[in-house]
């Protein structure tokens, strides 16, 4: 909290009211997707008192008016959400879709044109946030610096946590859990010039017609996570939703549903995709924002007179389908169909899911992967393993297709996939080393999804020539 001294107030500093003018005026809305466990930490301590009902202005009006219902990026809230529009006194720059907490003066104002200009005198009233003090950038939860915690509990949280997130899948999938966690702790920690974001990974999860709803998945994220986003992806979805925002000459931006704030994990659901159909050009367009989205993390802007303006964006992509997505996942995992003996847990304590969401906040934190270590006789190990992969694919795609040159691309990505593995599987321990075993365990993985996903294929070979047989 800032307080004046006397000398502040002396006639030689006296502040100059009528000189007071606002530096930046935009639109803020609440945080898309997070969740109502975490709320209580990031508002007031009665946040009762903060909600879409008790913001109304001072005409007595309804609080969002249609001038801004497009100004929320989840479709279908229309009017019902919190909104105001941010006034700003300082020297300060702001940037789409990111997270800001501010302290200030809740009122209402008028909308600054086009939207008065309607054809209508009547102005458009919205409440209103002087701000006083602030920003502070980032979601306060994913932000915010953990103390340190000891390395014994968290050896005992990380298989706990692997275990509470199988029960996302039916039936439980260890396996598959696994993956999830290292996509949880995922981001863009990274950008190098003309390449992907390091640091990411996007996971597709392809289940069985017979494994039921995804709700157990969506609740089961939502509960150690502040920040969800559902998409259940349809063919009247990509007509009807703008992806990214757009601006044309009449109207201000509106938003985009891919505008998500940063560490914000997106639910793609394929399920409805499957029934076909015929792709217009909005649905095209909308398609690419998220195939962008997917694989480089970035959101890009329409305006009528301004083309590839892209902003950085850092979404965790999880894609549930019952065939390969339409999006460039970094793995593809089959889901497991058998149930595993083992009992996992469902029934979870608030104390073990406060451990979850530290564990989940500490190892994604920008600190904690700034303590990555390679050690020499891993990167030494990396090659040669790579070495053996191309040399390998060579030989295989030379004996069957004549094709060397694709066998060599087959072994160059699949260590592009372990390399972006490994490190998250380093990350998801305390010490943040990318030792031998964590090597070691990264192939594994790798072989494992190898089989599942010949498994899968021969499955459903043989499913279709079994068909033929009946026919």
């Amino acid at each position: 909290m800032y307080r004046p001294s006397p000398v502040e107030h002396s006639k030689t500093s006296e502040v100059k009211w009528g000189q007071l003018k606002e530096r930046w005026v935009g639109w803020g809305v609440e945080i898309p997707g997070e969740q109502s466990w975490a709320r209580p930490s990031v508002l007031l301590e009665s946040p009762e008192n903060v909600t879409a009902s008790s913001l109304t202005t001072s005409t007595g009006q309804p609080l969002l008016p249609n001038a801004v219902h497009s100004k929320y990026p989840l479709p279908g809230r229309g009017g019902d959400y919190l909104g105001a529009l941010i006034k700003v006194y300082d020297e300060v720059s702001y940037r789409p879709a990111s997270t800001y907490t501010f302290v200030g003066i809740v009122s209402s104002s008028t909308m600054p044109s086009p939207f008065s200009s309607d054809n209508s005198e009547e102005p458009v009233t919205v409440p209103a946030i002087h701000v006083l003090a602030g920003p502070e950038v980032g979601y306060p939860i994913i932000a915010k610096a953990l103390p340190e915690i000891d390395a014994s509990p968290i050896m005992d949280i990380r298989p706990a946590l692997i275990d509470y997130l199988a029960t996302a899948f039916n039936p439980p999938d260890p396996f598959a859990a696994e993956y999830l966690l290292l996509l949880l702790i995922s981001n863009a920690s990274a950008r190098p010039a003309s390449l992907r974001p390091l640091g990411t990974l996007a996971v597709n999860f392809l289940r069985s017609a017979s494994s039921g709803s995804t709700s157990d998945f969506t609740s089961i994220i939502s509960s150690v996570t502040p920040l969800v986003v559902p998409l259940p992806l349809s063919i009247s979805l990509l007509h009807s939703a703008n992806f990214s925002p757009v601006s044309n000459e009449f109207s201000s931006l509106d938003a985009g549903l891919l505008q998500l704030g940063a560490g914000t994990v997106l639910i793609v659901e394929e399920d409805e995709m499957k029934e076909g159909g015929q792709l217009g050009e909005k649905a095209v367009k909308n398609l690419r924002a998220l195939v962008d989205c997917t694989s480089q993390q970035n959101v890009r802007y329409e305006y009528p007179y301004m083309e590839g303006l892209k902003m950085d964006c850092d979404v965790k992509v999880a894609v549930l389908s019952e065939g390969n997505s339409l999006l460039p996942a970094d793995v593809r995992i089959p889901l497991s169909s058998t149930v595993n003996d083992q009992t996992l847990r469902r029934n979870t304590s608030a104390a073990e899911l406060k451990a979850f969401r530290d564990y989940l906040v500490k190892h994604s934190s920008t600190m904690h992967c700034s303590r990555l270590v390679i050690p020499e006789d891993v990167s030494l190990r990396i090659q040669d393993d790579f070495v053996r992969s191309r040399k390998a694919g060579a030989l295989r795609s030379d004996a069957r297709e004549r094709n060397v040159d694709k066998g060599v691309e087959i072994a160059e990505d699949k260590l592009k996939r372990q390399m972006r593995v490994a490190r998250l599987l380093a990350l998801s321990y305390p010490a943040a080393r990318l030792n031998m075993s964590v090597w070691e365990r990264t192939v594994a993985l790798d072989e494992e999804v190898d089989a599942r996903v010949l498994k899968r294929g021969t499955e459903r070979r043989d499913a279709k020539l079994g068909k033929r047989d009946a026919a």
